[in-house]
């Protein structure tokens, strides 16, 4: 059973939450840029949220996140 486990988060990139921010966008814009030369895990990104969100000009969320491998 974990070897399928382990096949399948190979196959089929799958993350957790780390951390999650509401931000406006200059300081959203500030953490996204500065993740030039960081691991995965502590760099920020757009959440799945954002795509839903109803505040368009008002914030932008974010998040850490890390990849699930076994």
């Amino acid at each position: 059973m974990k070897q399928l486990r382990r096949i399948y988060y190979r196959l089929f990139k799958c993350y957790r939450r780390l951390e999650f921010k509401a931000a406006s966008y200059p300081e959203a814009d500030r953490l996204i840029r500065q993740n030039a030369g960081k691991p995965p895990s502590e760099q920020w990104v757009l959440a799945k949220e954002e795509d839903n969100n109803q505040a368009i000009g008002l914030i932008v969320f974010i998040e850490r996140r890390e990849r699930i491998l076994e």
